[in-house]
């Protein structure tokens, strides 16, 4: 049987310069924080790398593709522990455990075009640690009104980077949808629902992170801000969850 090769793109080559670089630096920054590199998985492709990290929310697999340099890749084995530490945070699968990071460069479409700077991936990875390891976080916060805003106000006006007003409430909502319709809640939806909540948020976060690459969706002031405020427009709300939203 004749084996059949992906004819290789102008810019693979550089993309996979980037993710060896970028899995060489993770390596570095999770044997700094007693974490160890395992056995490479079986589904893996050559080039992969794998890690474990040890962390307040028990351990976390970290995965790096061979030609995805935009993309740190992450699980933690115990997601009731990882949920109850991080609460709904914003790239946490509360089913599934997967806390991925993702941060494309300006400009980035599905021609995949340009790459992330290695300084800037590993920036966003402590910051979307800091959570759980305790690291620094530096000047990240502000998602709605810049990354270095020190007091974020989710619904003010908007200027140039900023997200309009229409995607702000959109994900304001998608937000309290996932939130209120998860288990716990007095009258949750159904596992399916949950799911498809979960997923159009997550849709909506990484289509705002791409198209406003200055602003920090993974810090701690983010999430803080965005459960504030969908907290707030689900309480305001007469008619509300069963019946109304699923």
């Amino acid at each position: 049987m004749t084996e059949i090769k992906r004819r290789r793109k102008p810019g693979d080559l550089q993309r996979e310069k980037a993710a060896v670089a970028l899995g060489q630096a993770v390596a570095t920054f999770v044997l700094n924080h007693g974490g160890k590199m395992p056995p490479v998985p079986k589904w893996a492709r050559e080039g992969d790398a794998s890690f474990t990290l040890p962390t307040s929310a028990g351990a976390l697999e970290i995965n790096i593709h061979y030609d995805d340099p935009h993309s740190v890749f992450m699980r933690f084995e115990d997601t009731e522990k990882a949920v109850a530490k991080l609460g709904l945070h914003s790239a946490l699968n509360p089913y599934s455990g997967k806390w991925n990071l993702h941060l494309y460069p300006a400009g980035w479409d599905r021609r995949r075009k340009g790459i992330t700077p290695l300084a800037s991936m590993m920036s966003a990875l402590e910051r979307h640690l800091a959570p759980v390891l305790g690291v620094g976080t530096g000047l990240g916060a502000g998602f709605f009104c810049g990354a270095r805003n020190p007091e974020p106000r989710v619904l003010s006006g908007t200027s140039a980077g900023q997200p309009t007003k229409a995607k702000r409430e959109a994900l304001i909502k998608a937000y309290a949808l996932m939130k209120f319709s998860g288990a716990g809640m007095v009258h949750a939806a159904s596992l399916r629902t949950q799911q498809k909540f979960h997923d159009r948020y997550m849709k909506l976060l990484i289509s705002i992170g791409q198209s406003y690459p200055n602003l920090d969706i993974h810090s701690d002031a983010f999430r803080r801000e965005i459960e504030d405020v969908a907290t707030s427009w689900w309480d305001s709300r007469v008619m509300k969850g069963v019946g109304v939203d699923w």
